[in-house]
């Protein structure tokens, strides 16, 4: 996982579009302490999606849902394999045969 930003995404729009009313990103990157270039990821980001602004919540609700149960289904297949393990070594244990 990365580190977590240090600005809000609220606060990432805020530069970002005075960066574009401006026409001045290097003068807006002084003016907040960020470089040009992570002004200019910001715009790229906000731009690739902006066609998504309307589409309302039920595509972004649905995505989220849908990474939280791949989620889970990937930890119920971790505690089935512990599951597993536990079984084989009780019926280990319990084997007569056991030396």
């Amino acid at each position: 996982m990365g580190r977590p930003s240090k600005y809000p995404s609220r606060k990432k729009l805020e530069i970002v579009l005075k960066a574009l009313e401006s026409g001045s990103p290097a003068e807006i990157a002084r003016e907040y302490k960020v470089s040009v270039h992570l002004i200019s990821s910001w715009k790229r980001k906000l731009l690739d999606s902006a066609d998504t602004v309307f589409d309302g919540s039920p595509d972004k609700e649905k995505k989220m849902l849908e990474q939280k149960i791949a989620k889970l289904e990937q930890l119920i297949g971790q505690k089935e394999i512990e599951i597993s393990l536990v079984n084989n070594f009780v019926d280990f244990y319990k084997s007569p045969d056991r030396k």
